[in-house]
């Protein structure tokens, strides 16, 4: 009977690699404590996840499928492989994480429309500004006064919601 025990437990493996350069990729940008803490905190979650994955896989192969030979405690050397590769996941991370600029999601029509918004209300006190979603005009409500001055906070509603958003603008007296 053949014994797929090492491939299907390195083949855990690479997937665990494969997605921790992933993240790592997700996270890219200026290292900072708080992606490094970040970073061996996600290392470690992979580690015991992929453990997990490995030990499941390792019952179904050997049970389900026939496929991984029986050798008793010798069953959990394949397990912890996963476990070991801790230290090699957060070299992924951090390493392919340093190049680039963060990640940013492109703006949608809605952000465009309320960045537009916030422009012509700061120039001209007025918004001509249309939802690109609902059509509605997009207009301002203010909110509960701030404690400087120089600031004030707005609400920018339209009839869909989908344009929604609180804003705390400076108020430029010449």
């Amino acid at each position: 009977m053949p014994d797929y025990s090492e491939p299907l437990q390195l083949l855990v493996v690479c997937v665990a690699l494969g997605s921790s350069i992933w993240v790592g990729w997700l996270k890219r940008g200026p290292r900072n404590f708080g992606k490094i803490a970040s970073s061996v905190f996600l290392a470690l979650a992979w580690g015991f996840c992929f453990t997990f994955m490995a030990v499941y896989f390792n019952g179904m192969c050997r049970t389900t499928l026939n496929l991984c030979a029986e050798r008793g405690d010798g069953n959990m050397t394949y397990w912890f492989l996963p476990l070991f590769a801790t230290p090699i996941y957060l070299i992924f991370m951090l390493a392919f994480g340093t190049r680039g600029e963060p990640l940013v999601i492109g703006s949608s029509p809605y952000d465009k429309a309320v960045d537009a918004a916030v422009v012509q209300l700061q120039s001209q006190n007025k918004i001509h500004q249309r939802c690109p979603g609902c059509n509605a005009l997009i207009f301002a409500e203010p909110v509960e006064a701030t404690k400087s001055a120089a600031k004030k906070r707005v609400y920018l509603r339209c009839a869909c919601s989908k344009c929604d958003r609180l804003f705390e603008l400076h108020i430029n007296k010449a």
